[in-house]
């Protein structure tokens, strides 16, 4: 159960990361995962993208 959290965890971080970058569409990370786009909203929550420099 333990390795199961982890990697629960790990794959969140990889979405947030995912979601914060400005050129990522919702869709094509959802689509990725095999989710729809209001399963990662309702499991992430809303990431504000990284400004770009």
């Amino acid at each position: 159960m333990l390795a199961y959290d982890f990697f629960h965890f790990l794959r969140l971080l990889q979405i947030r990361a995912l979601l914060a970058d400005p050129a990522a569409q919702v869709k094509d990370i959802a689509a990725w995962y095999g989710v729809s786009r209001i399963t990662l909203y309702k499991r992430v929550g809303v990431v504000q993208p990284l400004k770009q420099l």
